[in-house]
C-alpha cells in the first residue's frame, strides 16, 4: 500500500532533499499550492537556522520515497509565540488533495509542542483558496509618521475595518481586521492622504 509520509527535516540529508525540490519548483508559482516569499538564499538560510536550533518547524511530505511537498515556518523576533510560513510547496502532480493542508496541520501541531500559536503568511492570488479553507484572516498593518495622529488615522481608515492593536510613537502603528475580499485599491484613500504611508497586509490564524 503506498503511503503518504511527513518527515521532519532534521539532518543535512533532507534538509538538502528539501531545498533541491522547492528550488526546482521555485519558478513554477501559478499553481494554488505554491506559495513562496524570500529568495533562495534566504530560503536556504532559514531552513539551516532551524535545523541548528532544533526546531521542528520543516517538513517535507514523501510518496514512494520521492519529495512531493515541504513546508517551512521560522519565529517572528519580537512576536510571542508567532511564526511567519515563507514556504508551502506541492508538486504539480499532486496539487489538489490536500496535501499542502496535511503539511501544515502537521506543522502546527509540531509548533504548538514548542509554545508557538499563531502563524502568519502572505499571499497570492492563486493562494488565497488554500488560506480560506485553512482559516487564515486577513490583517492590514498600517505606519504612519509624524504630523498625523492616531486619531487622523482612525478617522481615515474604513469602518469596517476593526482595530486589533495600536501603538503610538515617532510613527502611529495600527493593526486591523480587514474583510476576506480586501484589496490594496481600497488603500487609495489613506495614500492620498498620507503622503508616508507604509502599509503590509498579512494573513493570520491561531492554533
Amino acid at each position: 500500500m503506498k503511503i503518504l509520509k511527513i518527515e521532519a527535516l532534521n539532518d543535512l540529508k533532507k534538509l538538502h532533499e528539501a531545498f533541491n525540490f522547492f528550488k526546482a519548483s521555485f519558478f513554477n508559482t501559478i499553481q494554488t499550492e505554491t506559495i513562496a516569499f524570500l529568495p533562495l538564499s534566504d530560503i536556504y538560510d532559514a531552513m539551516v537556522e532551524n535545523l541548528k536550533n532544533k526546531r521542528k518547524l520543516q517538513f517535507y511530505a514523501t510518496y514512494e520515497n520521492q519529495v512531493i511537498g515541504c513546508v517551512i515556518a521560522q519565529p517572528i523576533k519580537g512576536e510571542k509565540g508567532a511564526l511567519f510560513m515563507p514556504i508551502l510547496a506541492i508538486s504539480q502532480d499532486y496539487r489538489g488533495g490536500g496535501i499542502a493542508s496535511k503539511l501544515l496541520e502537521h506543522l502546527e501541531e509540531q509548533a504548538s509542542k514548542q509554545g508557538y500559536f499563531r502563524i502568519k503568511m502572505n499571499s497570492t492570488q492563486t493562494s488565497l483558496n488554500f488560506i480560506k479553507k485553512n482559516k487564515f484572516k486577513p490583517y492590514l498593518y498600517l505606519e504612519v509618521g509624524a504630523p498625523y495622529t492616531l486619531e487622523d488615522v482612525t478617522n481615515a481608515v474604513n469602518d469596517d475595518y476593526i482595530l486589533i492593536e495600536k501603538s503610538v510613537g515617532k510613527t502611529i502603528k495600527t493593526k486591523y481586521l480587514v474583510p476576506f475580499n480586501f484589496d490594496e485599491k481600497d488603500l487609495t484613500p489613506l495614500k492620498k492622504k498620507f503622503k508616508n504611508l507604509n502599509y503590509k497586509i498579512l494573513f493570520e490564524k491561531r492554533f
